[in-house]
């Protein structure tokens, strides 16, 4: 007997997307979220839970914001608490 899905199995997805975490967006299947990136077509991430999968793209956004540039570990503390409150903020707007 054949294990796996059945022919013409089709997954259940939804994609969540918001200007809060643009460039980046979530696939959400049957078992976890996955991060991509707008006009790429390869996964950035997969994680069993949304806090973790936005947890990286607030990452991700501060990276690409203070990319090249040297900060203390309070500096860098600091900025990543503010890319946070940025996105919690859009999201309350």
């Amino acid at each position: 007997m054949p294990k796996g899905k059945k022919k013409g199995h089709k997954k259940n997805l939804i994609e969540i997307r918001d200007e809060c975490i643009s460039p980046y967006y979530l696939v959400k299947d049957e078992r976890q979220y996955i991060k991509m990136l707008e006009g790429n077509t390869l996964p950035q991430g997969y994680f069993r839970k949304l806090s973790h999968a936005l947890s990286s793209i607030s990452q991700d956004i501060h990276l690409l914001q203070d990319s090249g540039k040297t900060l203390s570990l309070r500096q860098f503390i600091n900025k990543s608490e503010e890319v946070n409150n940025q996105i919690l903020q859009k999201l309350d707007a």
